[in-house]
């Protein structure tokens, strides 16, 4: 084969390649949908420590994104137990760990705590922060939303943290 056409080939693939990458690039973008994200998840904050459970409401207002490629995110605010967190996270592959964000935030409490939730907001699980802004799986409290009792909120806790090694690992 000669040289000039294997230079002609080698063209043609990276014009080709780059071509695709751009079309799969602008299909992401092109139909991603922002959509307003107001969302009221009632569940169950239990501590592994006791059988005591108390029955609250984690909710979110703000901007919601589910791309067809890669992460889905969320911006606006989290109302837990009376206090608004700004929250701007991403989650990737169903499961995810964020850590909420509260120090822009609208109160001078320390983080909420690590949220675990599907690509589609569907289902929450919250491992709340204690004070010193750490948690820990003897003492710390959990939120699991949409729960109606303790039994089902553990088990919506493990369903949204296992994929997670670290947290089924302290959990």
């Amino acid at each position: 084969m000669k040289k000039k056409t294997k230079m002609k080939i080698v063209i043609f693939s990276i014009i080709y390649l780059l071509g695709l990458y751009i079309a799969i690039t602008s299909i992401s973008t092109s139909t991603d949908k922002v959509q307003v994200f107001s969302k009221t998840f009632k569940g169950i904050e239990y501590s592994n420590a006791t059988q005591e459970y108390e029955v609250k409401e984690l909710t979110f207002e703000g901007d919601f994104r589910n791309h067809l490629i890669g992460k889905s995110t969320f911006k606006g605010e989290i109302v837990y137990d009376g206090f608004s967190y700004r929250s701007d996270f991403k989650i990737k592959d169903g499961y995810s760990k964020w850590i909420i964000d509260q120090g822009k935030g609208l109160s001078s409490l320390p983080s909420l705590g690590l949220l675990y939730t599907d690509d589609g907001l569907e289902s929450v699980t919250l491992l709340i922060f204690n004070k010193d802004n750490n948690w820990t799986s003897d003492t710390g409290l959990i939120f699991s939303g949409n729960a109606l009792t303790r039994d089902e909120a553990r088990g919506l806790t493990v369903e949204n943290i296992k994929d997670n090694g670290d947290a089924v690992k302290k959990w």
